[in-house]
């Protein structure tokens, strides 16, 4: 299990790509992406940011 309190470039299955993505938003732990994707209205807007699907965060 990882902690939440770490970088979210540990976060196993997360590209390199997508952590520099998410830290240039402010999601520089996993804290904060657990905080940011905790409702679906803020997962598709955490989508709309990265330019991906909304349904590939669907499930947080």
């Amino acid at each position: 299990m990882v902690s939440s309190a770490q970088p979210i470039h540990n976060l196993p299955g997360l590209s390199p790509a997508d952590a520099d993505a998410l830290a240039r938003l402010g999601l520089t732990t996993i804290d904060h992406l657990y905080y940011y994707g905790r409702t679906s209205v803020h997962r598709q807007r955490l989508a709309q940011l990265l330019q991906v699907p909304p349904v590939t965060l669907a499930n947080g």
